[in-house]
């Protein structure tokens, strides 16, 4: 901990050690590849050596990087994939022979709502933790452990990059907070049914009608209008409270996003998805802002920047960059067309006029 500082994740890990071995807990670590048969062998050796007997387990392997899961379709890869799959699927087939013949109180696998609600870019990761919501359904029909996969809302872990105030995205707005996750925790372990259950900080109907079913598609509102797009309805009920655009980058991409989505207003802190975006709309909110602002700006950019907020901040220092790429540009073809002469006239003119402010100041 003395060489660690006290926002880095290891001094975090550390100090929750601590707060349990304070509470009477006994800690071991022990560190195996989920689904590498004979490491996970040796660590439940291990375990039987010190504590005797396995009683319960959480099965919550996975991918850390946020950024390796994220990935819309067209992106990802086989060795992507795999990676997160090893531990969402080979490693479950590995738990379970383990498991065999053990009598445990409970195992509970770490699945995630977006099994249920999907998500741009979560194709492969929502197709990870199906596997494992189907995995415990099958083994409450075979095996005497009871299997339960629980589908969570975000961990209180999970928490945004950004500051709060500026840039929300869904898992922002529907992570848990410690006391509801201790809880939650507690029923799932306690009194949820074996197989699959689904533990959501929100309500669970009116966010699967928005993103699944998405009443505002073009031919869902009405005939729409001459160009396809869906016709106007009122701004859902959302955590957020409205939030007009004051910049006129943030009006404009306000307007593309009441246009594509079909709804009257639109706050600079609404999340994208959370209207009931989906990624043929975020391709044509993307065409449209490359026409607007003069930048290219590639698909991934508003599943990053999901908010009109984030987004026009992200254009603003776009441009500035394109700014001054044109400024050095335009310098560069300037001093192409100097002779050498005349060149290093003006370097001592340049010189000696810094020189003399310098004397000035």
């Amino acid at each position: 901990l003395s060489t660690h500082a006290e926002s880095e994740s290891l001094a975090q890990k550390l100090r929750a050690v601590q707060r349990l071995e304070q509470l009477g807990a006994e800690v071991m670590l022990l560190q195996a590849n989920a689904a590498d048969a004979t490491q996970m062998q040796a660590a439940l050796a291990q375990i039987d050596d010190c504590f005797g007997a396995l009683h319960g387990v959480l099965y919550t392997a996975g991918l850390a990087d946020y950024g390796s899961i994220i990935r819309p379709l067209a992106t990802t890869s086989r060795a992507v994939d795999e990676a997160l799959f090893e531990a969402k699927i080979h490693g479950l087939y590995v738990l379970d022979r383990l498991l065999d013949g053990r009598a445990l109180d409970f195992c509970l696998l770490f699945s995630s709502v977006a099994t249920t609600l999907g998500g741009l870019g979560f194709s492969a990761y929502s197709a990870a933790n199906l596997f494992m919501d189907a995995f415990a359904a099958s083994r409450t029909q075979t095996s005497t452990v009871p299997w339960i996969s629980a589908s969570w809302d975000g961990w209180p872990t999970e928490t945004s990059a950004h500051p709060r105030g500026t840039i929300h995205t869904s898992m922002d707005q529907y992570i848990m907070t410690i006391e509801q996750a201790t809880e939650a925790f507690e029923r799932v372990v306690l009194a949820a049914p074996e197989g699959q259950v689904i533990v959501a900080t929100g309500d669970l109907g009116a966010r699967y009608e928005l993103w699944i079913r998405r009443p505002f598609r073009a031919g869902e509102q009405g005939a729409g209008s001459e160009t396809g797009l869906p016709s106007i309805a009122t701004r859902p009920e959302l955590r957020e409270s409205y939030v007009a655009p004051t910049s006129q980058i943030e009006r404009q991409i306000a307007e593309i996003w009441q246009d594509v989505l079909g709804i009257a207003q639109v706050g600079i802190y609404d999340n994208f998805f959370e209207l009931g975006g989906h990624s043929l709309m975020a391709t044509q909110v993307m065409s449209r802002l490359r026409n607007v602002a003069q930048i290219d700006l590639p698909l991934q950019t508003l599943f990053e920047q999901p908010t009109v907020a984030g987004l026009a901040t992200l254009v603003v220092q776009r441009q500035v960059e394109m700014t001054d790429r044109q400024e050095l540009a335009q310098l560069l073809a300037e001093i192409k067309q100097l002779s050498s002469h005349e060149a290093q006239q003006q370097l001592e003119h340049e010189r000696q006029s810094r020189s003399k402010d310098l004397l000035h100041e």
